[in-house]
This record gives C-alpha cells, structure tokens and sequence, in this order.
C-alpha cells in the first residue's frame, strides 16, 4: 500500500524521527511504498534529512504566531497538493505541531492513523508537559507554580487550539497509543485506539561486567530527574569509591547540573559529555555496569531503558508513566520512586554488592528488550492500516 508519514522535522532530531526512518525501512522491506512530510526546519545536524516532501514552517515570534498554530497555510496547501498527486492508501500522523491541526481537516476521505507519542497539546491530561521549562517558577513542573507567560501558554493549548484539534481529530480513523499508560490516557479522550508497543533497534549484546560505571543517557533537564542521581552518588562512592558517573546529552538543565557537581566536590568522579550522534551510543552502554533513568515527568514510554536493556544493562528507574510496563522490578531492574535519590543510592548499591544479581539482571533485560522490535511493531502497524481503511471506507 501506499503510505504518507507526516512529522514535524525531517531530519534525526529526537526518538520519534529516528523512529520514524526505522518504519520507513520496515515497510518498505514489505513492499510497501512510503513517503514523509516534514517542516523544513534545520539545525544543521551531522544527520541527512530523510523527508521525501517539505513545507515551510511558521518563525514568526510575535502574536500572529498564535494563528499561525491553528492553521499553517504552507503545510495546509502543500499537505493538499500531495494528497492529490500522490494519492496515499493510508496516512500516518506522528508529530503536528508545525503543521498544525488545519490539515486534519483535509483528512475525512481518506483512512488516517495517528501515534500518540507522548505530551500533545491536543490530550487534555498530557498538555501540561507541552509547556517549557521557562514557563515554570523554581524548575518544577505543576501549573501552581506556572509563570503568568506559562498560564497564558496553557490557556492558549488547553482551550483554543486542543478544541480546534477535536474537531479536525474525528477525520482520524485509528489512534495508536505506543504503551499501556498512553493508550489508557488517549482512550479517556479518543476513540478507536489501540496498544502497539514503542520499539527498539536491538543494539549488540555484550554481557555485563561490574566495572563501577553508571550512566545517564537523555535530555539533562530537572524533569528527567538527573539532579537526584547526582545527590545519590556521594552515598554510592562511599560505599564503592571507584565508581563513575557518564552523563550523556545536552539540555536546560546543564549549567545547574555543573554547579550541583562542583558543590558536591564530584567532579572527578562525572563526566559530562554532552551531545552525541546516535550511532554511537552503544560503546557508552556497554562501558557501563548500570544505566539509571531516573525521570520525573510521566515518559511515554522510555526508549533509552530498553536501548540500554538490549545490551544487557540491567536499568533502575522511576515508576512512571510506561516505564513500569518494561522494567520488571526484582528481575531486568528496580523501580524506584521519583525524585529520591536515597532510593538511587540503595538500589546501585545492591547491585554492585552482588556481581552474579547485576549479571543475571543484565541477561534478563536482554531477553524483555526482545519484546519490542520494529519487526513486532510493524506487523501491528500493518493491521492498523488495514482497519483504517476499512473503517473509512465503511
């Protein structure tokens, strides 16, 4: 069949762009034909734009831009035209925010499918997290603590531009919530919606080895709860003086996460290494005995914890969102809770204390990751579509 995919940047940005290129491949390995639409936006990343189709996106800073969120006519008239000539079985929704939701209106003739991937200004219970750190008093996310620019924002999403979005959503034939806590969220809102599983490129496995190093690998913003596994390791170097922390990736948080270092006289024992590309982020997990994922906010699902599992890693995390439906606790892992660092400490502890307990978790998380693969994912995928067009076409 022929398939249209629309995200909103075109080039390797973040897990859902890699994502999508994945399925790309997939799909088109199974004879299907699939094309992406895409913003031209560009940061002159290492990575090539995987776009097959491009629409101009919206810069404008001042209030027009308000507007311009509602209905872009760069994407409103590319998105048609493409629909016209190329004529797609099926559309994929993944990320709309440059397009806007004015192309949903575009949709009612032909079968849609949408991907939940995580806070959309379009999920009434998710729309908070669509907010920018700026927004916030003080780092932390609740809307008590919302600026006056940050109530305006949440205003702006939560009562104009998501009853926008519910209109253009009833063209959507199928939403597709990619964990058991997003599909749960969307089913509240939406209907039909179904559970496929977010998925992995299985990295190499290489068994795990008690060398004392840990890693946080993901955006170092005060949400991802990095700053709690920073307070954790002095109680962890007590116990284990050799032990290392690699912090992997870049964020908003950076400058107060080198400060909270330099307090702590942990300097020698961290090692910020900031953004990397992605195909090398396998010789940072097998470095590593433990890879923790300490998030605060409710993660979609938590790509990076699987990664990591599928080399072998046995991975602590916080018991949010669809984290707990990859980490089995006591067995590929522990659950902690979030935003203590005591709890950090105690599990790492445990786990260096008893080398056979950290390998024996390492080939369990192995064995879950394999639960996750774009092979699985795409089979789902395929059945999808054929709903969709199914229940257009009806």
């Amino acid at each position: 069949m022929k398939i249209l995919k629309v995200v909103d940047l075109g080039y390797e940005s973040g897990g859902t762009e890699i994502g999508v290129t994945e399925l790309k491949k997939e799909l088109e390995k199974r004879g299907h034909t699939v094309k992406i639409l895409a913003s031209d936006i560009y940061k002159g990343e290492k990575s090539e734009r995987f776009n097959d189709f491009e629409f101009k996106s919206i810069k404008s800073n001042h209030l027009l831009k308000f507007v311009y969120n509602l209905f872009n006519p760069y994407s409103y008239f590319k998105f048609k035209r493409i629909l016209n000539e190329y004529k797609p079985d099926v559309v994929h929704l993944h990320t709309m925010e440059h397009s806007s939701p004015s192309i949903l209106f575009l949709l009612k003739k032909i079968p849609t499918v949408l991907t939940v991937h995580g806070p959309e200004v379009f999920m009434k219970s998710l729309s908070l997290w669509t907010l920018l750190p700026a927004h916030f008093k003080n780092g932390e996310f609740e809307y008590k603590n919302s600026n006056r620019i940050g109530k305006l924002h949440y205003f702006y999403h939560t009562y104009i531009q998501r009853y926008i979005y519910k209109v253009g959503l009833k063209n959507v034939d199928l939403f597709i919530g990619i964990s058991n806590f997003i599909t749960e969220l969307t089913d509240k809102e939406y209907s039909p919606v179904i559970k496929i599983d977010n998925f992995i490129k299985l990295l190499k496995y290489k068994k795990v080895e008690r060398n004392f190093n840990l890693l946080f690998l993901g955006r170092v913003e005060k949400v991802k709860g990095v700053e709690q596994l920073i307070k954790a390791l002095p109680e962890i170097i007590n116990k284990f003086p050799q032990t290392k922390l690699t912090v992997v990736g870049t964020g908003g948080y950076y400058k107060e996460l080198q400060s909270l270092i330099k307090s702590l006289n942990l300097k020698k024992y961290v090692t910020l290494v900031g953004k990397i590309d992605h195909s090398k982020i396998e010789k940072f997990y097998h470095n590593s005995s433990i890879v923790i994922f300490p998030s605060i906010w409710p993660e979609a699902f938590g790509k990076v914890g699987v990664e990591a599992m599928s080399t072998g890693r046995p991975v602590i995390a916080t018991n949010v969102g669809g984290i707990p439906q990859w980490v089995d606790n006591g067995k590929t892992g522990f659950l902690i809770s979030p935003n203590n660092s005591a709890e950090i400490a105690e599990k790492t502890i445990k786990l260096f204390s008893n080398e056979s307990l950290l390998k024996k978790f390492g080939t369990q998380a192995r064995i879950k990751s394999k639960n996750y693969t774009v092979e699985k994912h795409v089979t789902e995928l395929e059945k999808a579509y054929k709903f969709a067009i199914k229940n257009n076409n009806s």
